[in-house]
């Protein structure tokens, strides 16, 4: 099973594909401005897991770029 580590402030988290359709959303726990780790399941809001690809997550000023490789 794949899954995305990262760190990040504490908050709504949204992941998309390459068009910009929100693939999951999560919400991390923690103190406003906290750093936590977040673990993305590679898994859809409907869980079905994603294809292959690139992907972007942002929360609140961060963003980043994910790589789910089969």
């Amino acid at each position: 099973m794949s899954q995305a580590f990262i760190r990040i402030k504490a908050g709504a988290y949204r992941t998309t594909d390459v068009t910009g359709r929100v693939v999951r959303t999560l919400v991390s726990s923690g103190r406003k401005n906290e750093i936590v780790n977040v673990i993305w399941d590679c898994l859809d809001d409907a869980s079905f897991r994603v294809p292959a690809g690139n992907y972007f997550y942002r929360c609140g000023d961060t963003m980043g770029k994910l790589e789910v490789v089969e």
